[in-house]
């Protein structure tokens, strides 16, 4: 199969003009006239007088209804109520886990405005059948000039050697009093401000492919502004591609019906939007994300396309997601657009105001009846026309006026006024028990739960817009967190509940398992709070349970109860058992644990020198009995040099003796030679 091409930039901007003209969008179509219709009748300008001079009274049940849901949806969602907490995948990851919650949490509620968010948001849903966010990465570096003055050599070499190693420094500069040789520095230094935007996008601006069934399956979702060439040099595109477009017109949203129909109590009139201020000119900006094969790789990606009035493309690129999240608080199934809320209230808005109208205009016809008067009858008709109380009529006749007959008020009139305020109720899911009344006041047996219970399932529509919000909210937290993953570089401490939490999201890794706590009805917090405490006091007291439910598990259980009630700083209130340290003893304790300690180190020295005796006394006995061996050894060895002594002695003695003998005998030679001896002859 042959691979296609890539389309050029005019390609893609017919390809995306054609999918503009074929969306919902447009002040003629049948989505932004039931937006106008809807937010007339919730300015209370529907339905008008049938006839000038009649009673103008409006019943306001779209205004209330509206408000109505969208105070509960915001106290459930903001409440002091932390609502979305990441889920820990395992045991390692509950401080990173924690980390995410609280940073996500600190940038949807503290660096962009949570609450105002939320409430435009849900406003939308309401009265236009979705509400709409954009959310991107917002850069912000900003150059603030720092000047150190009055330095000593030595510190001003010191904080040179810092800057020099920093790398957001540029164009330092030292400058040295000849005077006082006092240093004076001076640099400039980048801070990066860059933060997740989040803002509320106008029904009027979303554009949605048609018989879309969802953002993320649409050909095209786009948001349409008007902006003059400073905003978009602003954005960061090319001058010269700027330069070529010349379709400026004036700013045709300011002249949006549902635009008008906003500002229409708060001025008189369509601003002037024309300025022969060519810098002022604005220009049609569609911000699209749509699917086609762009490249030329035969698949269906994803491209953020800039298109600038009908043929300029300022920018093209594939991205992975879009950045729009929808809230939609009655969903109908297989189409993006859910059901208006305000639009089902409308029609009782119309009934009881027409219905109130008639009443009040009767009472007033019965106060003021209208006469009539025989010609010539009448002293001054002035007198009747101005009607004061207790006024006086001067007639020329007794039968000179009389009061035309007026019809009796129809006696249904009041039932149909009820039969309307029920059906208001059936409609909205909105009671008046769950408005107004306070439970705690009723005494009877079994009323107060009886009037709880009325007033929870009068509110189970309004948990089913909670979960579509919630589900939202979900989808919002988990874009805002992965914009932060993807463009936060830097390590950062930021203030929750008193306490510094450093964070570095740099570390941090993808997540997508969100947590949604959910508590919407007529005191369930209060009820899942007395049920912890219940349990708590019940395993508390239970003798076998010590083991398993221990100091932390109860201060868990206490940590939710405070969370139930608003209360997120809980450490100033309870100490985590992990960062106890043991606990101390009194100081009679103290006493008597030194002295005990003091009577085992005595035990201690007593055994010791016990020991050291009894080792002593062996010792002794082995040196005892080692002099006795040696003493026997020596007395043997003694005797046996007196043996061999005397042996040796009588050996020198027989060796004298035998000396001597040997001595004598040649004595005797000697004698004998020098006296001869005769010898007789033998006979």
């Amino acid at each position: 199969m042959a691979k296609s091409s890539a389309l050029s930039k005019e390609d893609v901007a017919t390809l995306i003009r054609q999918r503009i003209d074929a969306s919902i969008i447009g002040t003629d179509s049948m989505l932004a006239k039931g937006r106008l219709h809807a937010a007339r009748y919730y300015a209370g300008q529907e339905p008008r007088p049938m006839h000038n001079g009649n009673n103008s009274f409006v019943s306001r049940d779209v205004f209330d209804a509206v408000e109505s849901r969208k105070a509960a949806l915001l106290e459930t969602f903001t409440g002091n109520v932390r609502p979305i907490r990441f889920a820990p995948q395992n045991d390692a990851d509950v401080q990173e886990a924690t980390q995410a919650t609280l940073y996500t949490d600190y940038a949807v509620f503290r660096q962009n405005k949570g609450f105002q968010i939320m409430h435009d948001v849900i406003h939308d849903g309401l009265m236009a059948r979705v509400g709409l966010v954009q959310v991107w990465w917002q850069k912000d570096v900003q150059t603030v000039p720092y000047v150190l003055r009055d330095l000593d050599p030595n510190a001003a070499g010191l904080k040179i050697q810092e800057l020099s190693r920093t790398a957001n420094i540029s164009d330092a500069e030292v400058k040295t009093d000849p005077d006082t040789e006092l240093v004076t520095v001076s640099y400039n230094q980048q801070e990066d401000n860059s933060r997740a935007s989040i803002e509320p996008v106008p029904p009027e601006e979303f554009g949605i492919s048609s018989r879309a069934i969802s953002m993320d399956t649409a050909d095209i979702v786009y948001r349409r502004q008007m902006k003059t060439k400073a905003d978009l040099l602003e954005d960061g595109y090319d001058k010269e591609a700027l330069d070529e477009i010349q379709e400026f017109t004036d700013d045709f949203l300011a002249y949006d019906p549902e635009v008008s129909e906003r500002f229409f109590s708060v001025e008189t009139g369509i601003a002037d939007q024309t300025s022969q201020d060519q810098g002022l000119k604005k220009i049609s900006v569609f911000d699209c994300y749509g699917r086609f094969d762009g490249d030329g790789n035969g698949q269906q990606d994803l491209w953020h396309v800039v298109l600038a009035g009908t043929a300029t493309v300022l920018k093209m690129e594939k991205v992975s997601r879009h950045p729009f999240h929808a809230y939609v608080p009655m969903r109908v199934p297989h189409r993006f657009y859910g059901d208006c809320f305000a639009s089902h209230v409308a029609p009782i808005q119309m009934v009881k105001t027409l219905l109130t109208r008639t009443v009040v205009d009767h009472s007033l016809i019965t106060n003021n009846p209208r006469y009539q008067v025989m010609r010539g009858a009448l002293v001054n008709p002035r007198e009747l026309i101005e009607n004061r109380i207790g006024g006086i009529v001067n007639v020329t006749r007794p039968d000179a006026l009389a009061p035309l007959p007026q019809p009796s008020l129809n006696p249904y009139v009041f039932q149909t006024i009820n039969a309307m305020d029920a059906n208001k109720e059936a409609i909205t899911g909105t009671t008046d028990l769950s408005q107004g009344i306070n439970k705690d006041v009723i005494s009877s047996q079994n009323s107060s739960d009886l009037v709880s219970q009325m007033a929870s399932m009068g509110q189970t529509r309004a948990k089913m817009m909670a979960r579509n919000f919630s589900d939202f909210l979900s989808e919002l937290f988990v874009a805002v967190y992965q914009l932060i993953i993807e463009n936060e570089q830097q390590q950062k401490v930021i203030d929750v509940c008193g306490t510094y939490v450093s964070v570095d999201p740099s570390s941090w890794k993808s997540r997508r398992d969100v947590s949604v706590t959910l508590a919407i009805g007529y005191g369930e917090r209060d009820k899942e709070t007395q049920q912890l405490f219940q349990m708590d006091q019940f395993l508390s007291s239970q003798p076998g349970m010590s083991p398993i439910y221990t100091v932390t598990e109860r201060f868990n259980a206490w940590k939710r109860m405070l969370e139930n009630q608003g209360v997120y700083d809980v450490s100033n209130y309870l100490k985590n058992p992990a960062t106890i340290p043991p606990p101390q003893p009194s100081a009679e304790q103290q006493q008597q644990a030194d002295l005990a300690e003091r009577e085992m180190q005595v035990k201690e020295q007593l055994a010791e020198n016990q020991a050291l005796k009894v080792n002593s006394d062996a010792q002794i006995k082995a040196a005892q009995t080692q002099g006795k061996m040696q003493t026997v050894q020596a007395g043997q060895a003694l005797k046996e040099q007196q043996a061999n002594l005397r042996v040796l002695q009588f050996q020198h003695q027989v060796g004298l003796d035998a000396a001597e003998v040997a001595l004598q005998h040649r004595a005797h030679d000697i004698a004998a030679q020098a006296k001869p001896v005769a010898v007789q002859p033998k006979d």
